[in-house]
């Protein structure tokens, strides 16, 4: 059944790209690719390292013998990722997905749930934490 429906939403969205190409012309579209040149086709590159750390620091919250290979993390972020960014789901689509992955890797559902609430957990602090030390000067705060 999922792999219907995973097939079903990949035949979906490469309908809603052909339409979209179709609605804004197809040579319209092929001027504005060729003018961004090669730069961006290697755009996706400088996110990767963000990306493998990402996925490095979750490891870390698995218990050793428990600890899922880093390619099945690193594909959960990224698919992560790009659904909170695609998709209307307030930032938390993402991380049902997120937990889903290390699940069928053999990890279990507590651990692989626990995982992402701590992941998301930390992330939320680190980010008001950047988020202070931006602000804070501006605010006439010394932090130290």
């Amino acid at each position: 059944m999922l792999r219907i429906v995973t097939t079903a939403g990949l035949l979906f969205g490469l309908a809603a790209v052909a339409a979209l190409v179709a609605l804004q012309g197809y040579r319209s579209v092929a001027v504005d690719f060729a003018s961004l040149g090669w730069g961006f086709a290697i755009l996706p590159l400088a996110f990767l390292p963000n990306l493998i750390l990402v996925a490095l620091s979750w490891r870390l919250l698995f218990e050793p013998d428990r600890m899922p290979r880093i390619g099945n993390l690193l594909g959960a972020v990224w698919m992560a990722f790009s659904v909170n960014v695609l998709l209307p789901l307030g930032g938390i689509g993402g991380d049902v997905i997120k937990a889903r992955i290390p699940m069928q890797a053999g990890v279990g559902s507590a651990d692989a749930i626990a995982s992402v609430i701590v992941d998301k957990t930390i992330d939320a602090a680190s980010y008001q934490r950047a988020r202070l030390m931006t602000h804070a000067p501006i605010l006439g705060v010394r932090l130290m």
